[in-house]
């Protein structure tokens, strides 16, 4: 039935390796960066992680450059689905051993024949009854769920065929961070039953509204399958969704219309939006005949990746002193310029849903702790709601003095400035100030014009943009 409606492509679900996008190398060209040369594509590019156990699905058109950069935003989700890998015996790039897993509560190794053996600590199992019991496993590696979501989009950009591509340079954008947006759409997903086929192999369904059946639903929704998992989810900053669908409300009859063609199950919202990290989980049934799970006590050692809380604390987070707003001087402001690039009247209303391209190649944060000096450049466009019409640009240079801004910086490997952990606090400062006085310059070049009261300083107000700008280390 969805094939009637939609524009359906299917990948992973018959055995056969796929490798999407231009076989030559001399003609290739990235679908993240527009790299183009034989020498850039040396690498093989997995449109899904092969963590996740994919071992046919390829995209042709991923530079070596994307392959390696995107890897972080990969790796949100294969964080979100590392308990269930190894629960599963999904097979690795070296082995079809399970993997080895240390959780916060739990740990997961694989015994001589590569079986998932799991072990758990006594004093947090619960016991259900008639043999059974229950456990909170806890991961150890944060996601947040935005992430998770450029990670979904992501495997869509790499399978879609290349003359969908045109229609999807804003996604890309987001993928690549140098876009943002408060409100995204949530994505679902459903827990398979335990009788239905596991996806060792990933599958990912396309389903592009082309025939325009219903104006109700939007331009790309998909379907990934990975172990006893199922996710659907719909595409964003597609030009031809012209700025619509990034509202739950604006998905109501599509996602009502999708739940009532796919097969019955309970799906669970996701809050796509959210940019604060957190622990992966997953509550574990097992019972006690179950001899591939160990209950030991808490203090037992497979436990102990550290001696002491205080050491895991002191090995992944320095604890820097508290940073106060006096210690930032604004020593200079500059090449402050506010361009109106609309030849028309620009409503609140078109106000009031915007993209902002923030151009992330410009903007940066170069540290001098020799000097207790920084120089900020901050850069963004303003565009209306689905991308296609300019509105203004603007862009500021500050330098600032930051007292005994060496105690909030810290190298944190052989010296490597490239390796440096900083106080947050600290770094969020250095941009909101930097913001702030680069607005009291541009006030009075947006008089006269729809913008007046579009503040710089408000577009930096984004914790996600605010750690996607580049910094320097000098």
């Amino acid at each position: 039935m969805m094939g009637c409606m939609f524009e359906h492509y299917s990948f992973g679900f018959d055995g056969i390796e796929c490798k999407v996008g231009e076989e030559d190398k001399e003609k290739r060209c990235c679908r993240f960066c527009n790299t183009t040369g034989k020498s850039n594509f040396r690498k093989i590019a997995h449109a899904i992680p092969e963590a996740l156990g994919n071992k046919l699905l390829f995209c042709n058109e991923e530079c070596d450059s994307c392959n390696s950069r995107l890897a972080s935003v990969e790796s949100h989700f294969v964080h979100l689905m590392d308990i269930r890998r190894a629960l599963c015996k999904v097979p690795t790039k070296k082995t079809s051993k399970t993997i080895s897993l240390y959780g916060e509560n739990f740990t997961l190794l694989p015994d001589e024949q590569g079986t998932p053996n799991l072990y758990v600590k006594r004093e947090e199992v619960k016991h259900k009854g008639n043999g059974w019991y229950s456990y909170h496993l806890k991961n150890s590696s944060e996601v947040t769920n935005e992430g998770i979501y450029k990670a979904l989009v992501k495997m869509v950009i790499d399978l879609m065929p290349t003359s969908e591509l045109t229609h999807f340079k804003n996604t890309i954008n987001w993928i690549n961070g140098y876009q943002t947006d408060r409100n995204l759409p949530s994505v679902f997903y459903a827990v398979r039953s335990p009788e239905e086929r596991l996806y060792l192999q990933p599958r990912l369904d396309l389903f592009f509204n082309t025939k325009q059946k219903y104006i109700d639903s939007p331009y790309c929704t998909a379907i990934l399958f990975t172990v006893d998992i199922q996710y659907i989810f719909v595409v964003p900053f597609v030009d031809l969704d012209r700025g619509q669908f990034k509202y739950n409300e604006q998905l109501l009859e599509h996602w009502k219309r999708m739940f009532t063609m796919l097969t019955p199950r309970q799906w669970v919202g996701q809050n796509t939006s959210d940019t604060n990290p957190a622990y992966t989980w997953l509550n574990f049934e097992f019972s006690r005949s179950n001899k591939n799970v160990h209950i030991l006590d808490g203090a037992d050692k497979i436990f102990k990746k550290y001696k002491t809380e205080e050491e895991k604390w002191q090995l992944n987070n320095h604890q820097f002193p508290l940073f106060e707003q006096k210690l930032i001087t604004v020593e200079s402001v500059s090449n402050v310029c506010f361009e109106n690039l609309c030849n028309r009247w620009v409503s609140q209303r078109e106000l009031s849903d915007v993209s902002i391209n923030h151009n992330l190649g410009e903007s940066s944060v170069e540290m001098d702790t020799s000097n207790n000096s920084v120089l900020v450049n901050l850069e963004f466009d303003v565009f209306n709601s689905d991308n296609t019409i300019p509105f203004f640009r603007c862009k500021g240079k500050v330098k600032l003095e930051v007292k005994s801004m060496e105690k909030f910086i810290l190298v944190t490997e052989n010296n490597d400035t490239t390796n440096i952990e900083m106080d947050w606090t600290f770094y969020k400062s250095v941009v909101l100030k930097s913001a702030k006085a680069i607005e009291g310059k541009m006030r009075k070049q947006r008089l006269g014009t729809p913008f007046v009261n579009c503040s710089f300083e408000a577009a930096f107000d984004n914790e996600r943009l605010i750690r996607a700008i580049k910094v320097w280390y000098l």
